[in-house]
């Protein structure tokens, strides 16, 4: 008997279905279900870092955590962070003007993921359901992303920051293929013989270029980043991936209801779905949002370079142990960035110096530095912290350094061993308190 070729019974077959079926049903609810709470690092102003598990946020703008089994409130303007940012790659989302990020429904049903009329988008997102957003609070809209978080960060870069593309310009279509398109997006319309088409009308004539929608991997919009009058208060992480700007945040077991930056009211979803939470109103100053006075770069090969803000050595996010982290400083071996602690805006107001400090996952385990920390006060330097030798895929080691009287702040990161290979030494939530 040939055992491939062999006729299955059809009380088998009707059997494996079910199995099937019960099989895909329990991936979906795993992955749709309520979320496990664990508790996550919270970082507070000019406190020690403790484990806590986010509970709510109340209406007069205070969050709630468990902290050793006991409810702890927390304003604001005391809160650093609640865990990590979401890292996870989604192909299609919706950026407004505010700087938030919406995550986009997948569109396994076959319907559209996004609408579009004069005045108005509209999208299916996976915990909001579907919303609607005036067409002038809407940044870009990602349909086909690159998959790679350093590639995507890298596209979304380069999208935000090319030329056109303005109020009077009007929009830029990035096809998959690198290819790009500049006029004004009229329509988006139906075709009968395949994907949607995105109608763009060119100055230069006076027929519209018509785009098929799976070729297009993202659509600017002709608006600026921000706007007068929003007010960005908190930073909210979902588990599936959407980061937001809220002016406030309310949410109990049964819902959460967000403002976001720009007006936008969001509503659904609950507070399990929260999984990173960070102040934009907290009393510390981010040296990243600083303006260094001095860097330096001695090179082992002679190739120079910079330092990044908010970012890794390579440009890319900041990650370790597979988080990824909104502020930092991303620098090589063997380096220097300095910072005077005696403006007007410091003076008076900073006390210590706290961070983390790792290599970039970039790095692939390897990479090898010993960070250090120098204060400056009447003219002579002297060491105030140095680490031991750490290693890619070790975990961070944590530095608070008191800065008394110092008139500057050094970052020194160090050669360890083979030179400067793979040496992306990131100063992680690096930060004047």
């Amino acid at each position: 008997m040939n055992f491939y070729r062999e006729k299955i019974p059809r009380q088998s077959r009707g059997l494996q279905v079910v199995l099937v079926t019960a099989f895909f049903l329990t991936v979906f609810f795993l992955n749709t279900g309520p979320a496990i709470l664990n508790a996550e690092p919270l970082l507070l102003v000019r406190q020690a870092t403790v484990e806590a598990t986010f509970l709510s946020a109340t209406t007069e703008g205070d969050l709630q955590f468990e902290v050793d089994g006991q409810t702890r409130r927390i304003h604001c303007q005391n809160l650093i962070r609640w865990s990590t940012q979401p890292s996870k790659l989604k192909r299609s989302e919706l950026l407004l003007t505010d700087g938030s990020c919406l995550v986009l429904a997948d569109a396994w049903t076959g319907q559209p993921i996004w609408q579009m009329t004069e005045g108005s988008i509209s999208a299916a997102t996976k915990l909001f359901g579907t919303i609607i957003v005036p067409r002038n609070e809407v940044r870009a809209i990602l349909l086909h992303a690159p998959k790679g978080l350093k590639q995507r960060r890298q596209f979304l870069d380069q999208l935000l920051q090319l030329k056109g593309g303005d109020e009077k310009a009007g929009n830029i279509i990035r096809l998959t293929n690198g290819d790009q398109w500049q006029g004004q997006v009229v329509r988006l319309a139906n075709n009968p013989k395949g994907p949607r088409l995105i109608h763009l009308l060119q100055d230069t004539s006076s027929e519209p270029l018509l785009l098929p929608e799976n070729r297009v991997a993202a659509i600017r919009f002709g608006h600026p980043a921000t706007r007068l009058g929003q007010t960005k208060k908190l930073v909210v992480g979902l588990r599936e991936g959407s980061l937001l700007m809220a002016e406030s945040i309310v949410t109990d077991d049964e819902q959460l209801r967000l403002q976001l930056a720009n007006g936008v009211e969001l509503t659904g979803s609950d507070r399990r779905d929260v999984v990173h939470l960070r102040s934009l109103t907290s009393d510390c100053v981010y040296l990243s949002d600083l303006v260094a006075t001095d860097y330096r770069h001695l090179s082992y090969l002679d190739i120079p370079w910079p330092y990044h803000r908010d970012r890794n050595v390579l440009g890319g996010p900041l990650q370790v142990a597979g988080r990824s982290y909104a502020k930092g400083l991303g620098m090589l071996t063997a380096a220097r960035l300095t910072y005077r602690l005696d403006t007007k805006d410091l003076v008076d107001r900073v006390r210590r110096l706290v961070a983390t400090v790792a290599v970039d996952d970039a790095a692939a385990r390897r990479g090898s530095v010993i960070f250090r920390v120098y204060l400056q006060n009447n003219g002579d330097w002297q060491q105030a912290f140095a680490s031991p030798v750490v290693r890619g895929g070790d975990p961070p080691v944590s530095v608070s350094v008191e800065l008394g009287d110092a008139q500057k702040l050094a970052l020194v990161t160090d050669y360890a061993d083979r030179g400067d290979e793979c040496d992306y030494a990131n100063w992680l939530d690096a930060r004047l308190e």
